[in-house]
């Protein structure tokens, strides 16, 4: 019978190989972890350089050929290329004349605005569709390069794109009607956010749609009150006038488009305008309860 300091010296040995034989297992293990790693790597290398390899051989490869004149039986034959059928080629043009048509349709009132000379329009209307393909294309290319869409970096680089275009553009218009181009541009911009915004279905919903001449002369006012904001510097639309309720902004829209609205429509914007401040004075008084709410 083993004494007690006897059995504990054996119970530590018993101990001690069986950490020794797991530690051995788990250094095996990992031995041959490692070698199969090591064996997918350079699998996985062969994997990444064999297109390169094939690309450079068939560059490279020279057909051998036998005393008879006859092809290698090794080699294997050249791709050939697809060919584009004469249908595939039509398709492909109309697909092409129906972008622009699109491109240009939504241009419409610009291009009708500027009223250019036959000389210059055709040339107008190929630089504007070449600018609607940048801003695409520009877009496509930061996507594909991992930037964010509608990202700041995807918007400057969508810009200089188009930038680039717009200085051929004041080339051929000049001065004074590239400048008419830019505020057709502005307005054809606020137009289209109109359309789909809560102005435009606020008078819908009152029972007084606007016409498409009184929606650009709404666009027309919102453009000319941006505009002078940005002129001034201070980007603020100001706080509504205790007396009448509205904004310095919003004053001045309402007076630039008194003559093309209705007086049902005026109303309309007014009602639209103090709802849109109570709207803000209660975000406000929300944004200023503590946290706790």
């Amino acid at each position: 019978m083993l004494r007690p300091h006897s059995w504990l010296v054996a119970l530590a040995t018993i101990i001690i190989g069986v950490l020794a034989y797991f530690l051995w297992r788990a250094d095996r293990d990992m031995t041959a972890l490692r070698l199969e790693l090591a064996k997918n790597v350079a699998a996985r290398g062969q994997v990444l350089v064999l297109p390169q390899a094939l690309a450079v051989a068939r560059n490279s490869k020279e057909t051998s050929v036998d005393v008879r004149g006859k092809t290698d039986a090794k080699t294997p034959p050249p791709e050939k290329p697809r060919v584009i059928s004469d249908v595939e080629r039509q398709i492909h043009a109309r697909l092409l004349q129906y972008q622009r048509w699109t491109r240009l349709g939504k241009k419409a009132d610009l291009i009708a605005g500027l009223n250019l000379p036959p000389e210059k329009l055709a040339k107008f209307k190929e630089l504007l569709v070449e600018r609607d393909y940048a801003e695409s294309d520009a877009k496509d290319a930061a996507t594909n390069a991992g930037i964010v869409p509608d990202s700041s970096e995807a918007t400057e680089a969508a810009s200089n794109v188009m930038e680039q275009v717009d200085e051929r553009i004041k080339a051929l218009l000049g001065d004074t009607d590239f400048q008419k181009y830019g505020e057709l541009t502005g307005i054809d911009l606020f137009r289209g956010n109109l359309s789909g915004g809560p102005i435009v279905g606020c008078f819908v919903d009152a029972g007084v749609p606007l016409t498409a001449e009184q929606t650009s002369a709404l666009a027309r006012a919102l453009l000319h009150e941006t505009s002078v904001r940005a002129r001034d510097g201070s980007g603020q639309i100001g706080e509504p006038d205790p007396v009448t309720g509205f904004t310095p902004s919003q004053k001045m829209i309402l007076e630039e488009v008194t003559p093309a609205l209705s007086s049902a429509q005026m109303e309309t914007l007014r009602s639209f305008f103090l709802n849109d401040n109570q709207l803000g004075s209660l975000m406000k008084a929300w944004q200023s309860v503590p946290a706790s709410r």
